[in-house]
């Protein structure tokens, strides 16, 4: 049972983890909220948290648009502490694939940023460099998409394997439950 509840709880967690990195649904943070303000303390936390590229394209827009800076900079922490879940439970190339994700969402919303303060020529050398960014987060979210439907499918195909065996041993899961209940197995636990 136990395993089951794992297995849910992690459903939902990758689920939740899919959202959060989909490119035209980012959740905004409540910037209304107190515990959502930024102080110099706070904000060098979040920074160190993060990967060294996302860092430096945050930077890039934080004299442009403040706000904008603390709102991406919120998301992207969050993001990374969803990252080091993933690293934590071993799945490292999930973890990789996500993490240049991040990359490559830093510096392509900053990039739009920039985009809407620059010059017209600078204007010609964002979208130049733009171009092959939004490419790559392309191809390597396809990537992780596919990792991900990989790892429902096996897990999928375990829960059907528990599924069949539970039913093939239906009495005996419904008589050791029933004994539980009624503590008429408490001479047969294992200690």
């Amino acid at each position: 049972m136990n395993r089951l509840k794992s297995i849910i709880l992690f459903l939902l967690l990758t689920s939740a983890l899919s959202g959060a990195f989909a490119q035209e649904n980012t959740p905004k943070p409540q910037t209304s909220h107190p515990a959502d303000k930024f102080s110099p303390d706070n904000e060098q936390m979040y920074l160190s948290k993060l990967p060294e590229k996302t860092r430096q394209a945050l930077g890039g827009i934080k004299n442009f648009h403040k706000d904008k800076y603390y709102e991406l900079l919120h998301l992207a922490y969050f993001e990374s502490l969803e990252i080091s879940e993933l690293l934590e439970s071993g799945n490292k190339e999930l973890a990789g694939m996500y993490r240049r994700i991040l990359d490559l969402e830093a510096i392509s919303r900053t990039a739009g940023i920039r985009y809407e303060y620059a010059g017209s020529e600078e204007k010609t050398q964002i979208k130049a460099e733009l171009m092959p960014v939004l490419e790559e987060l392309f191809e390597i979210r396809e990537k992780a998409r596919k990792k991900e439907i990989e790892r429902l499918e096996k897990e999928l195909a375990e829960l059907k394997k528990a599924l069949k065996v539970r039913r093939a041993n239906k009495t005996k899961i419904v008589q050791s439950r029933f004994g539980e209940l009624l503590g008429e197995n408490k001479y047969l636990e294992w200690e």
